[in-house]
């Protein structure tokens, strides 16, 4: 496995990093669909994905959810690092959007690496500003931005990490993640369909541009 580790994070980290990595971690397979994290559990170990995709929601009481981010290869959740070191519930869930391999770091090795491991301290510093950015920006566009430019960069990551522009997804699927209502969902497809931007059938979405 350090050649998958490698692959995915050598860029990042220097080699006795990496050996250092194999050795406390603890690899996991997770199958798409798979919950990685349930809101209101306690984060004990800190995911890095050698591939595949955690996508990451809030969910609400109201039944509702809303997609803030997803973790891929060469990525640390930095939202479940700061749970896990201040030991504290989740708000978020977590689960593989597609078939995901991980590699669990123990708390207590990540919190050690900082002073250990200036490539790793780097490495969690960045993470967490460029991941902070990009949830900040989720929560803006979807509080204030055009539900249809919303729409449209939802299915496109959706595109980009299950490689293939035919999606199995249901209208009430979206509305959820998107913190919609299917009605409002399914009238903004339709138009995108008349523009010929997409092709919909049932329980299924083609991407066309």
């Amino acid at each position: 496995m350090l050649g998958t580790l490698e692959e995915a994070y050598g860029q990042y980290f220097e080699s006795r990093l990496l050996q250092e990595i194999v050795r406390v971690g603890s690899y996991r397979e997770l199958k798409a669909g798979s919950i990685f994290l349930e809101t209101g559990a306690f984060v004990k170990q800190i995911p890095l994905l050698l591939f595949g995709a955690l996508k990451v929601t809030r969910e609400y009481e109201d039944g509702s959810s809303l997609l803030l981010h997803y973790i891929e290869k060469g990525d640390a959740g930095s939202m479940l690092m700061t749970l896990c070191w201040k030991e504290q519930p989740s708000q978020v869930k977590a689960q593989a959007e597609i078939d995901t391999l991980i590699i669990t770091i123990p708390k207590r090795n990540a919190q050690g690496w900082m002073n250990e491991f200036h490539d790793w301290q780097r490495f969690i510093l960045s993470n967490n500003a460029s991941r902070m950015q990009q949830v900040v920006k989720r929560l803006e566009n979807t509080a204030f931005g055009a539900l249809e430019d919303n729409l449209t960069f939802y299915l496109s990551e959706k595109k980009r990490i299950h490689q293939t522009d035919i999606l199995q997804l249901t209208h009430q699927n979206i509305a959820q993640e998107l913190k919609s209502s299917r009605v409002v969902i399914s009238r903004i497809l339709k138009q995108m369909e008349r523009k010929n931007q997409v092709r919909l059938s049932r329980n299924r979405i083609q991407l066309m541009v």
